[in-house]
């Protein structure tokens, strides 16, 4: 992850440039500036007496046209400290110098200081802010506390006031106050903008962006920390941006960019890279429009979905979304496929068998979904992603639950079945309904993700008591790549952890990881806990299994997925195990 020492942190919030939608309102003010300006010299030439020095208020008025032409050239915000003086200089010359009344210049000056405060984001520097006071009260000095000269003061302060307190409280909402990047709500404001503009020949890209193992720094080094990475992560990903691109924070330590006129699939790996060059490694996901969807939830779920594989694969990949169009709930969309997926429409469940390496059995099955979407080729992962983003993730979880059940009666002898459940699933009413009227529950095998926390409240454990009376038994999956720690094991208490393909593939070459394995195996063994190594691909991988202690294995070397599996096991690969599955004790682990 990112390197820094406190004398590099950031001492203010940095802002991105300006969103489209923000700099066209911009380049609008800076145009009724400009307009104010031309009006106020027609008038001047048509009534000189408008001014005692006209020579001075038409030179203040070329100074405010002036302005508004920076304002228009979408200068670098720096530059507005010269524009605020400028306006003030301007002042100075239509109202100080002026005749000491509420008249036309004088108006057309305090609009024009309003409208500047508008373009400047609400943002006033307090020395501009004492000179404009100074200007509205310069007339009383020549000519008193008259009507004319105290309703300019209450009137153009309080328009002033009112319009800077407002412009800048907008702006503060448009952003992230810890990053300065658009926030989630802005941000889904202008992808849904630019989509509906997009077209083939210019398409809009999507990029979602991911921190990969972004929770260790905060459990490692503190939130301070985190938020730090969380700053410097912006300012490297702005520095690779061009200026009409945007970029918006739309989590905790997720971002996403719009990359319009270029090729976002280009943008997502420039941007990897350069995070990868400060220390940071990240993740992302693209999706276009129109080609992937043309509304903004649809496609943030598309690029999201993108994310979600790249994150699978490995760290610092970008992925493509690759699935059907995303239209909304047309019937050519993925939200027809969403739902006819939910009631049960399309579901497959593979059984991939989980061997005993010792005994040279099937002791289970893991039961997984399969789904067959009428043009698409997308994983169901892909799937399960697109119903989050959704809303009817809960409703597809039970549907594959409800096609998984019945396999397991079909099952010979004492094998047993995994089944994959979210936490949050546990205690749903609907899923205890269909535990509990399963047939064969003795062999079932519930799944718990360690990717995600289980709630340690007595509904939730109530709810794993009554799966328990019927039998059920219970595994923590994912172990070693999830945020949810080994804390899952006080509310589980499983019968079975399984290690994350991540820790099991390339072992035989990672020492340190084989001998934590060990030692997990060894501590689990008392407390009659079982692991499954998953993802055992190779013979090295089986061999740093076996060394580590470990008797129950999952992987295409093993077996893979299939609808209707075989009961025994490969007789092409027992006489491979056979030497293989010979315990090897851990200090001959690389022989």
């Amino acid at each position: 992850m990112l390197k820094f020492s406190p004398r590099s942190a950031v001492r203010r919030t940095p802002r991105t440039p300006a969103t489209p939608a923000v700099a066209s309102a911009r380049r609008f003010a800076a145009q009724i500036r400009v307009a104010l300006a031309a009006v106020g010299t027609l008038l001047l030439f048509l009534e000189p007496a408008l001014h005692p020095r006209p020579v001075l208020a038409a030179l203040g008025l070329a100074i405010l046209a002036i302005t508004g032409l920076l304002h228009g050239a979408d200068l670098p915000e720096r530059w507005l400290r010269l524009e605020e003086a400028l306006a003030c200089s301007a002042g100075v010359l239509l109202v100080t110098l002026g005749t000491g009344r509420v008249d036309a210049l004088t108006l057309v000056w305090v609009v024009s200081a309003a409208v500047g405060v508008v373009a400047r984001g609400g943002r006033v520097g307090n020395a501009g802010r004492l000179f404009v006071v100074a200007v509205l009260a310069s007339p009383m000095l020549r000519v008193g506390a008259t009507a004319d000269t105290v309703s300019l003061l209450a009137s153009g302060l309080g328009l002033l006031l009112a319009v800077g307190r407002i412009s800048a409280e907008t702006s503060e909402l448009l952003r992230d106050p810890l990053t300065g990047a658009l926030s989630r709500g802005a941000f889904d404001a202008q992808l849904e903008r630019l989509a509906a503009h997009a077209e083939p020949h210019r398409p809009m890209g999507v990029i979602m962006i991911d921190l990969d193992d972004f929770g260790r720094v905060n459990k490692q080094r503190g939130h301070r920390a985190g938020d730090l990475l969380l700053i410097s992560v912006v300012e490297t990903i702005t520095a690779t941006l061009r200026g009409h691109d945007v970029l918006g924070r739309v989590g905790g330590d997720e971002f996403a960019v719009l990359a319009i006129g270029e090729q976002p699939e280009v943008v997502a790996r420039r941007i990897v890279d350069a995070l990868q060059a400060a220390d940071v490694s990240a993740s992302a996901g693209v999706a276009r429009s129109p080609r992937d969807g043309t509304l903004a939830p649809m496609l943030m779920a598309a690029a999201d979905v993108a994310l979600r594989l790249s994150k699978r694969d490995g760290k610092r990949r970008v992925s493509s979304y690759e699935g059907p169009r995303l239209t909304g709930l047309d019937a050519d969309g993925a939200g027809d496929a969403l739902r006819r997926l939910c009631a049960g429409e399309g579901i497959a469940i593979a059984l991939q068998p989980i061997l005993d390496l010792d005994a040279d059995v099937i002791h289970a099955f893991e039961a997984l979904a399969r789904f067959d979407v009428r043009e698409s080729d997308e994983g169901p992962m892909a799937w399960f992603a697109l119903a989050d983003r959704a809303g009817c993730r809960r409703e597809l979880e039970r549907a594959c639950l409800r096609a998984a059940l019945p396999r397991l009666s079909r099952l010979p002898g004492e094998v047993g079945m995994t089944v994959n459940l979210s936490p949050d699933m546990i205690d749903d009413p609907d899923v205890l309904a269909l535990v509990e009227g399963a047939h064969g529950t003795d062999r079932l095998i519930v799944e718990v993700t360690e990717r995600q926390a289980v709630l340690s409240d007595a509904q939730v454990r109530a709810a794993i008591a009554r799966m328990r009376a019927c039998g059920v038994r219970f595994a923590v999956d994912d172990v070693g790549s999830g945020h949810a720690g080994l804390g899952q094991l006080a509310v589980v208490r499983p019968e079975y952890l399984k290690l994350d393909r991540s820790m099991v593939r390339g072992m035989s070459e990672a020492p340190d990881r084989a001998l934590f394995v060990h030692s997990l195996a060894e501590f689990v063994r008392s407390s009659q806990t079982r692991i499954v190594a998953e993802g055992i691909e190779t013979h090295d991988d089986l061999r740093a299994v076996r060394a580590a202690g470990i008797d129950l294995g999952q992987g295409y070397l093993l077996g893979r997925p299939q609808l209707e599996p075989r009961l025994d096991l490969d007789p092409d690969l027992v006489p491979e195990l056979d030497p293989l599955v010979d315990r090897v004790g851990v200090g001959d682990r690389d022989a």
